[in-house]
């Protein structure tokens, strides 16, 4: 094959595509939705995490006595003073806490001042520089003021599923959409501009002529990709440096995401598209064949890991890779394999 060739064949079409005001409007609206949408998220999510907890009240405790320091199950304690102590199970009121650890406790109108609570439940209570497990302790009318998991730091703790889940997740759909929009007139755009028959006559090998078809989608694609997460990621970093101190984006998962899976994805959705495109006769049932394609793609990235009870990291990225590297190389041999000149000429008339 020669490269050469096929860049020829590439730079035709990208001047038709140029051309093509529909095509131009579908990438640009794809580009900006791609470029602002993960920045609004993150900040917008950062923002509602980040909103300061309102004043502490005065609960006015009456305390009458003072606990001992110690392990306490079953407790019922009333109007007491506690530190440095572990209780389970059983119920605290207008009490003051501190230090301690509360385990499967409901709490009532006290004050829990550096504790540990874990699968209890907070009432009328001020929760202060403490850490409390938000999966299983329930606050009700309970302020939190200074906890270990304040704001910024709920933030951080999601950052990774907000960032490696559903924004990458983003930028793998356009990547496999953007080809949708592309591709679908590589052969039956031809049809539409008379160039098929020149083109098919050409004495370019199925190869040339296919990785010309592949080249002049694969390059607009992955350059607007890469400009929207240039883009993205500058937003969000400039947006989150004050909250976060650190800079947020890209990471290691980001990187290998961005540079290696984006781009098989893409080519499995090109390969598939031009696959497409040689068969039917109109753009529109090219693109309705092709947004098939999607969601077992989607699927395999995104409910994948939901399935699995992981979160997308290098190592699942890394095998998503090997196997889309694999079914890439199929695509691309069985496009060679069916690739019939005479049968697209044809199918034509």
């Amino acid at each position: 094959m020669r490269i050469k060739k096929a860049w020829i064949v590439a730079r035709k079409d990208l001047s038709e595509f140029r051309a093509n005001k529909q095509i131009l409007l579908q990438l640009a609206a794809f580009t900006i939705l791609l470029a602002v949408t993960p920045a609004i998220i993150v900040v917008s999510f950062a923002a509602l995490t980040a909103q300061p907890p309102p004043n502490e009240p005065n609960l006015n405790l009456q305390i009458n006595a003072t606990i001992p320091e110690g392990e306490y199950a079953n407790v019922h304690f009333l109007g007491v003073y506690v530190n440095n102590s572990t209780m389970s199970t059983g119920y605290v009121l207008n009490s003051y806490v501190a230090n301690s650890t509360i385990d499967e406790v409901v709490v009532r109108h006290s004050l829990l001042d550096n504790v540990t609570v874990r699968e209890s439940i907070l009432i009328d209570c001020v929760l202060r520089n403490s850490d409390y497990d938000r999966g299983s302790t329930i606050l009700m009318n309970t302020v939190t003021s200074g906890t270990t998991r304040g704001p910024a730091d709920e933030f951080r703790a999601l950052t990774p599923l907000l960032t490696h889940g559903v924004l990458l997740f983003m930028f793998f759909v356009m990547a496999i959409a953007l080809p949708t929009t592309i591709a679908a007139y590589s052969f039956v755009g031809e049809k539409t501009n008379k160039t098929l028959e020149p083109l098919l006559a050409s004495p370019l090998t199925d190869s040339e002529l296919l990785w010309g078809k592949y080249l002049a989608v694969f390059v607009p694609v992955m350059l607007l990709i890469a400009l929207a997460f240039v883009i993205s990621t500058t937003i969000i970093d400039i947006a989150m440096f004050p909250t976060l101190g650190y800079i947020l984006l890209p990471d290691a998962v980001w990187l290998l995401g961005i540079l290696v899976i984006t781009p098989l994805v893409c080519l499995i959705g090109i390969s598939v598209n031009v696959l497409i495109s040689s068969k039917v006769n109109d753009v529109r049932t090219a693109q309705q064949y092709s947004s098939l394609i999607v969601f077992p793609v989607m699927s395999a990235l995104f409910l994948g890991p939901s399935f699995l009870s992981i979160t997308i990291g290098i190592e699942f990225l890394a095998i998503m890779g090997v196997i889309f590297l694999g079914v890439v190389a199929l695509l691309i041999w069985l496009s060679l394999r069916v690739f019939n000149r005479e049968d697209i000429l044809t199918s034509r008339k």
